[in-house]
Formats: structure tokens, sequence, C-alpha cells
């Protein structure tokens, strides 16, 4: 159960505290956003993530319990190897502690009830330091969708909302207010995540019990009432007894339901399979040796209920791999296939997208530089080849004053090539003419310039692993402090790009984004260095060499 929600249904008069990880840094037991309840006498619910971090969170939170002080706590995390108390993960952590919950169970009472609705949305916690060290914490609850205050829009776009929660990341910021800073952190909250076990046999009810600690929303179907006994799953939510296909019709399936097909005959399996497909469901797996998976697979095919690949798509036989011989094994396998299966699709790895700029008139050089040699190759292959190499999904250049060359020497790539009529209108425009032919699907574009052949492979799957792990919509490679190329750009910027001045060209969309941007540090210094002149072409070939 989300931790919210867990709070706003105890009923007890037991004070609470919230401890919120709100930052990270390096190696740390948990991520941003994990958060849990203390009392006085300890861990009541959730987890910080163990260890020394833990224990020292307990600490300050059995003083809140008895103070009703706030408190954010910064946590260094580098002790060496030897140090008995210390923890040696290598990063640091900043932790929110909220002595009183309690006065925000209205905006958890309305998050707890939308999250019942299946409906998502950000908490946003303002974090503002008042005199003698005080802290005061607010928080406001914003459904996905749902217009941003006008008192919260100096900090929060909709673009931000429907990024983060697409995501699935956590943000902090902090910035001026008057004469005080404030510490803004926003958090994705989703509805629990539900799991629908057809089969209420032995490896039914183990399952039960381990989703039930994972957080999962169990239900519980089977045609046999002595197999469907609520006492048999305490873990539960729901327990449902009667004829197969005409419960799991009336059962609600859609993105967040997880169904694992266990029942005790392989035509009910094959009979709740049937009623499982085309529902729109998470993930779906069906237990059962890979004869049976195989026998049942062609029967569906020849009755033409679902095609080849729609079938590919069910996790059959379910569970990983991990040579599961009891009742209680193969739970954990199932289990385990659950995690891993949800944390991929947490964060979808969406169409990532270069453009290479490539289409000016090279006049200081007196050649088109893009074919000059470089390493085994041009300038231009070169940085062609790096890109392809990389972890994005499509490549397309922008040729312009020397297109017709440029494309000839492309010819054995499988790009996308496009020429922009106006490139002595300046970069911008061929930025413009590179995004206007991207696939629909591409979520986030990098762009590269078609003269720095020194950034390495390496430096494009860092800018982009940063994206995947960052709620931030620009990436920007720093070198000892500055800014360098290739930057990468979420593609919801794709019609402010269409409108930038062109005398100010992408600086203008880094101004007046300050919030969005996040600077990643890199060990090389060829984000700062491209190529004008023949003097930057001699010294950037005898360095580099071209190595790929």
């Amino acid at each position: 159960m989300n931790i919210y929600s867990y709070l706003v249904n105890q009923r007890t008069n037991e004070r609470l505290v919230l401890a919120t990880i709100i930052k990270t840094s390096g190696s740390t037991p948990q991520v941003s956003g994990t958060s849990a309840l203390f009392s006085e006498k300890g861990l009541v619910y959730g987890t910080i993530g163990g260890g020394v971090l833990e224990n020292t969170v307990i600490k300050a939170a059995t003083k809140a319990v008895r103070t009703g002080n706030p408190e954010l706590l910064y946590f260094h995390l580098d002790s060496d190897i030897t140090d008995e108390e210390g923890a040696i993960c290598g990063g640091s952590a900043s932790v929110l502690i909220d002595a009183c919950p309690e006065k925000h169970e209205a905006i958890f009472s309305k998050l707890r009830e939308d999250l019942a609705k299946n409906n998502k949305g950000v908490l946003v916690t303002l974090l503002e330091e008042l005199p003698e060290n005080e802290l005061s914490i607010h928080r406001y609850w914003l459904q996905a969708g749902e217009p941003v205050p006008e008192h919260l829009k100096n900090v929060l776009s909709e673009k931000t909302v429907i990024t983060l929660l697409h995501k699935g990341d956590t943000k902090l910021m902090t910035i001026k207010a008057g004469d005080r800073e404030q510490t803004i952190f926003i958090e994705p909250v989703f509805p629990d995540k539900r799991l629908l076990i057809v089969g209420g046999g032995h490896v039914g009810q183990a399952l039960s019990h381990l989703a039930g600690l994972l957080g999962f929303e169990v239900t519980i179907v089977d045609n046999r009432a002595a197999y469907a006994e609520e006492n048999k799953f305490p873990d539960a939510h729901v327990v449902i007894h009667g004829n197969l296909p005409e419960i799991l019709k009336n059962i609600q399936v859609d993105a967040r339901t997880y169904i694992v097909i266990a029942t005790h005959a392989h035509k009910n399996d094959a009979d709740a399979l049937r009623e499982c497909l085309h529902r729109g469901a998470a993930y779906i797996g069906m237990i059962g040796s890979r004869r049976k998976v195989r026998l049942i697979k062609n029967k569906f095919i020849q009755n033409k209920w679902a095609t080849k690949s729609e079938l590919d798509e069910v996790h059959a036989p379910v569970g990983l791999d991990i040579g599961s011989e009891t009742v209680q094994e193969i739970a954990v396998s199932i289990a385990a296939e659950l995690i891993m299966f949800s944390r991929s699709k947490s964060k979808p790895r969406e169409s990532i997208s270069i453009v290479i700029l490539a289409a000016g008139a090279s006049k200081r050089m007196g050649e088109p530089k893009m074919l000059l040699p470089y390493g085994n190759s041009t300038i231009i292959e070169t940085v062609v080849e790096r890109a392809i190499r990389s972890k994005a999904d499509h490549i397309t250049v922008v040729t312009g004053a020397h297109g017709p060359v440029v494309r000839n020497k492309l010819s054995r790539f499988d790009i996308d090539i496009v020429v922009n009529p106006d490139h002595e209108a300046g970069m911008l425009s061929s930025v413009q003419t590179g995004i206007k032919a991207l696939p629909e699907d591409t979520r986030a574009v990098l762009i590269l310039l078609g003269d720095q052949p020194m950034v390495e492979t390496g430096v494009i799957n860092h800018l982009i692993d940063e994206y995947h792990s960052h709620a931030e919509r620009i990436v920007i490679p720093v070198f000892k402090g500055k800014r360098g190329h290739p930057l990468l750009l979420d593609m919801s910027f794709k019609p402010e790009i269409e409108n930038l001045d062109p005398e100010k060209g992408l600086r203008q969309l880094l101004a007046d984004h300050p919030g969005e941007i996040l600077e990643t540090k890199v060990d090389t210094s060829s984000i700062l260095k491209d190529i004008d002149t023949i003097e930057d072409y001699v010294r950037m070939k005898d360095h580099d060499h071209g190595t790929l």
C-alpha cells in the first residue's frame, strides 16, 4: 500500500513521523522518494534502506516524535570499510523528517481518493527555513491533467508534471523567495499495482503472501469453494469463488493489472488466458510445463483466438529460471519476475533520436570540412559511426551547402538525410529542419555537431542514460565547469524550438528553462571543441587519431 494511504488509514493515537529521502548522490541504499513511518518504538511501515542510514533516521524520528519539530538531515555514506559503524556505500542522501504528517491529512486523503480511482499525480512538498533554524513544511497534491495552481506555476509546469509521471522520476529544486530559500520536492505517486491470481492452490497462496509484502493489491479467483476461502489468503484484498470465465469478464483489468494464471487444470488455464488476453493488462503469466504452454498456444493460434505475436507477450512458463522446485521457490521465481518486469516498465525507454548538423558552407575552411580525412574515413563519417554505435534509436543528418557530396559519402549508412534549404540562416534553422523530420515516436533528441568527431560514443550514451534517470528535460555535458555539446532535449520543447529567435537560437531555450537543465559531468574536453579552421583540424586530427 502507498505510504500516504497507509498513513491516512491508521486509526491510532500513536504519533507517527514520516521520513522521506528527497535527494541522493552516488551509491545509496535507496532512491529519492523512498519513505518510511516511525513511532517512538521504531519503524512502523516502509523503509529508508536499512543499515546505518535507517538506524540514524530512527534516532532522529523518535526524537521528532517527542519534540514535534521537523528536520532536514544530510548523510555522507563514505566510511572506510574498517569502520564498524559507518556506511560505506560511497554516496550521500538528504532525508526530510516530517514530525507532524497529520497536519497534511487532507492532502493525503485526497491523494488516496484519487489513487483509488486509478488516477495518478504528483505530491509537491515545499520546505522553507524560518528564523532560529525552524523548518516549515507545506504539501500540495496535483492530479494528472489538473491545471497547476497559480501559486505553484513559478516552480511547476503542466509539461513537467507529464514528464515526471511518464518517467517516474522525482525532482528537487531550490528557489529564492524574497530573502529566503525554498526547497521544493516533487514526487510522482501512482496507484498500487494489482495482482490477479487465477487459482487458489498452494502456488497461489504462497504468491499472494509475497505479492502482499511487495505492495500489490491482490485478488484471488478460483472455481473451487475449498480453495477460495478468505482465511487462506490473509494478504489478499478480494477472494472470489465461481465460474472462472464469468468472474474474469467482470473484473476490471487495466495497465496496472498483473495477472498470473495457476489453476489446477489445463482447460481452466486456457479458459482464463482467453478471457485475460486483449484486456490491456500490464503483464500476463501462466504456470505450466513448456509442452503444456506450447499446446495451449497452438490451440489459440489454430482457433484464431490470438496471434503468435500476442501470445509471445504471455510469460509462460511463468517466473524467472532460478532452479525452483518447491511451491515456495516457484512463488519466489514468479514474484521476482513481477518485480523485474514492473521495474523495466516503470521507466519506458522511449525512442531517442540524434540530429547531426552538417549543413554549413565551411567558408573559413575553404573546402567542405565534413569531407576532410579523419581517422580511417572522414569527419562526418566518424561522427555518424559514433552516433550509430550509441544507444540512440534513430539518426538524422541535416545537410545544406554541400548536400549532394555529403549524402553520397553517407550512402552506406542506415540513416535519414534531410536538406535544410535555408541553411544560410544559421544553426537554428538546421536544428528545426532536423527535428521536423524525426519519427513521431521520438521522445528526446540529441543535437550533435557534424564538426565534432572527437565526441565519443560513451559521451552520447552518458547523456541518454542521464535523461532516462532524471526528470529534467534538458541534459548538457559539463567539463571542468564549462558547458559543451552535444545537448539532449525532450521533444516536448518542439513547438518552442520552432518559434525561437534565430539571433538567440537554443541559448534562448536554455535561458527560459533553467530549472529544466541537468548538467552532467564528463571527463573529456572533447565536448568543448569543434573544427572551424585548418588549425583546429590539424590539432584535433593529430590529438584524437579518429579512434572510435
